[in-house]
């Protein structure tokens, strides 16, 4: 589930636990927004480029980052790829083009090929305070599902049978949020909202 475009914790129950799932090793998601080195460019130049990402909270991000920096909303065309690879080599032979793609995903691809690096360069990255899905409970259930957040969690890590739809989305966390831990990211939509009001 991704996160609404609406301050999710609003609608959180006092009695209820929160839990997010992470698709890397890291529980929360930094993105970049990367470019072929060749391309010349600033955000100015965004207006009707071609922009590949995967998740929805990435273009989120993007617009945010415009209208930090440019004090302004730019027309963009974004465009899905299901493929993480392809969010690279989109870019890395094609130099008029943008990707945003999580670190994790970047960090991943550039070990198995350390040409990325002399081909692509990040424009810019967001904090890591986004996440790839969220889940409620019942407080009163606390023990029964820290039980079983503990045998999926060692499950997850040794692939065993019984997880196989988790391993097919390659969801590789789950985590009890503490009563903090989202509180970057309210602040960040909070922002969000506000200056997506004032420039679009």
């Amino acid at each position: 589930l991704h996160y609404p475009l609406r301050r999710q914790r609003q609608m959180c129950i006092r009695d209820r636990y929160k839990w997010i799932m992470s698709f890397s090793k890291d529980m929360f998601t930094k993105y970049y927004l990367i470019k072929n080195k060749n391309l010349k460019f600033t955000l100015d130049e965004l207006k009707n480029r071609k922009i590949y990402y995967k998740d929805e909270m990435s273009k989120v991000w993007l617009d945010s980052f415009i209208f930090k920096n440019k004090k302004k909303s730019i027309e963009k065309e974004f465009i899905r790829i299901e493929k993480v690879n392809k969010l690279i080599f989109n870019i890395f032979f094609n130099e008029n083009e943008l990707s945003i793609i999580s670190k994790s995903s970047y960090d991943s691809m550039l070990e198995l090929n350390p040409q990325i690096n002399k081909r692509i360069e990040i424009v810019g990255e967001s904090e890591a305070i986004f996440f790839s899905g969220i889940g409620f409970i019942r407080k009163n259930l606390s023990d029964e599902f820290e039980s079983m957040l503990n045998l999926m969690r060692e499950k997850l890590v040794k692939k065993e049978e019984g997880v196989e739809v988790l391993s097919f989305v390659d969801i590789q966390k789950v985590r009890v949020l503490k009563e903090n831990d989202l509180d970057k990211l309210d602040k960040f939509y909070e922002e969000y909202f506000r200056l997506k009001k004032l420039y679009k």
